[in-house]
């Protein structure tokens, strides 16, 4: 018996499961916090070295992963909170009325930079207007409200867009039916931080300047399209069970250095330079270029260049 094909055919099958149960919306939960649960990859590559018999190394496994279930199951209510089984969801509860928001900044010309942090747990985000406000965000669902800070700090604004999910019996209602559109002011420099557990991303960024963008999600679908206003900008992704297209000017080098796990690259006219990292031909005499840093299991990622 092969353990190695084994052990990561139930890997598969099991992750298979779990996302077919969770688009027929069976069951609810957060990717994110199965990321935080990543050293058992440490453990299960532990055992797959140890010099034993391939059963035994089946068995530890799938006693290491019985054993992580278990930890998750019993964990406290703000690990829990985010499972929720859905059998019994069409009460009127539920099914109450759309909460709709309007929040703005408006923009003061003595800001020159902007630090954009977001928080959520699932939804549908799109970023790809301009706006005379520093920042208009639009949200709509029924999933819970959000709330928007601003710290000033010289000439630095920085905001943070926060969810608040709606509880039922204590526990944190999230059923992914919200959706976020953020206008932007296309003067300042911009940074962007998100953290999304099950999201839809879909940043047109190009009429901006983008100096960083560091993102952080599970089962998530990116996309994201950057400009040439900066000379350079640095994206960072780190994400499990998640499709990732990032869109980058073809005047632009780009350098990509991705670190996966059962994930695919398609990097159509670029080099390998060695492992992990691949160039546009002429990078490094590229007057724009773009950083991308990749750290993901089960995804799949693609560098187009338009």
């Amino acid at each position: 018996m092969n353990y190695k094909r084994v052990f990561w055919g139930v890997i598969l099958v099991a992750l298979g499961v779990a996302l077919v149960l969770k688009n027929l919306d069976i069951i609810c939960f957060s990717w994110h916090t199965l990321w935080q649960l990543w050293p058992v990859l440490l453990i299960l590559w532990g055992i797959s070295v140890l010099p034993v018999r391939d059963l035994w190394k089946l068995l530890l496994s799938l006693l290491a992963i019985g054993v992580t279930v278990l930890i998750l199951y019993h964990a406290p209510d703000r690990q829990r909170d985010y499972w929720d089984w859905n059998f019994e969801w069409n009460d009127d509860e539920d099914e109450g009325q759309t909460t709709r928001q309007d929040l703005a900044e408006p923009y003061d010309s003595a800001v020159r930079f902007a630090m954009l942090d977001i928080d959520a747990a699932a939804g549908s985000f799109i970023l790809n207007s301009i706006s005379d406000q520093l920042i208009d965000v639009s949200t709509k669902g029924k999933d819970g409200t959000y709330s928007m800070e601003i710290q000033h700090n010289g000439d630095t604004a920085e905001i943070g867009l926060d969810m608040h999910p709606f509880k039922k019996e204590g526990k944190k209602h999230i059923k992914a039916g919200h959706k976020v559109i953020v206008k932007l002011h296309p003067a300042p420099v911009w940074e962007f931080s998100l953290d999304a557990g099950a999201a839809e991303i879909d940043m047109d960024l190009k009429d901006f300047k983008v100096q960083k963008i560091d993102l952080e999600g599970g089962a998530s679908s990116v996309d994201i399209t950057l400009g040439n206003l900066l000379e350079t900008a640095q994206v960072d992704i780190e994400a499990g069970a998640s499709s990732v297209k990032i869109r980058i000017p073809a005047a632009s080098g780009c350098q990509v250095i991705s670190n996966t796990v059962l994930s695919s690259r398609h990097l159509k006219g670029f080099d390998k330079i060695r492992d992990h990292t691949h160039q546009t031909p002429g990078f490094h005499s590229s007057a724009n270029k773009i950083y991308i840093e990749l750290d993901a299991a089960v995804s799949s990622l693609e560098v187009e260049r338009y």
